[in-house]
């Protein structure tokens, strides 16, 4: 998913260059492996604040890839409490 959202955020800088801004830099220029990085940071909501989305599709990108990393969380912590509950009330 990961993979994912940085070819969607590279294809949207590369179609105009206003929609990120990248802080402490004059001159926006970005490479794969820096949104590949911006992606990983925001799905597991870390968010290092070096990439910014500037524009409202960027944004929307970014808050959908931000849910879905809080859902994968969710759901895996979720499916690891219900297997241990449910092997707790098999043993008794």
């Amino acid at each position: 998913m990961i993979f994912y959202y940085s070819i969607l955020n590279a294809f949207l800088f590369f179609v105009n260059n206003g929609y990120f801004n990248k802080s402490g830099s004059e001159i926006d220029v970005f490479s794969y492996w820096e949104f590949l990085f911006y992606s990983a940071s925001t799905i597991t909501t870390l968010g290092y604040s070096e990439i910014k989305p500037t524009n409202i599709w960027s944004q929307i990108i970014s808050l959908t890839e931000l849910y879905m990393g809080m859902f994968i969380v969710i759901f895996v912590f979720g499916n690891f409490i219900s297997l241990y509950m449910n092997k707790l009330l098999n043993e008794e």
